[in-house]
């Protein structure tokens, strides 16, 4: 288990600096995808003080750039398939 403490982000309050929140959340998920195939697949576990605020918009930032990424790999998937086929005509 490994702990990661936001400290920048006041309970009842907004961070000074949203980026700290966005390279929080980077280091979170490069380090979940550093582990060993092995340990990976368990259940992550984010809560603050009263688990309704800061709780609850970290796992939807989260969910939000997990679904852009998967967006832009599929359009990108997208376009490399219409410039083949646009070639093969």
């Amino acid at each position: 288990m490994k702990r990661f403490p936001l400290q920048a982000w006041p309970d009842h309050g907004v961070p000074t600096d949203p980026g700290c929140v966005l390279n929080f959340l980077m280091d979170v998920n490069r380090c979940l995808d550093d582990l060993p195939k092995e340990q990976r697949g368990g259940a992550v576990v984010v809560h603050c003080s009263a688990g309704i605020g800061r709780t609850g918009t970290f796992i939807v930032i989260d969910m939000l750039l997990d679904m852009i990424k998967r967006q832009g790999e599929a359009e990108t998937t997208t376009r490399k398939h219409l410039s083949t086929a646009a070639a093969l005509l």
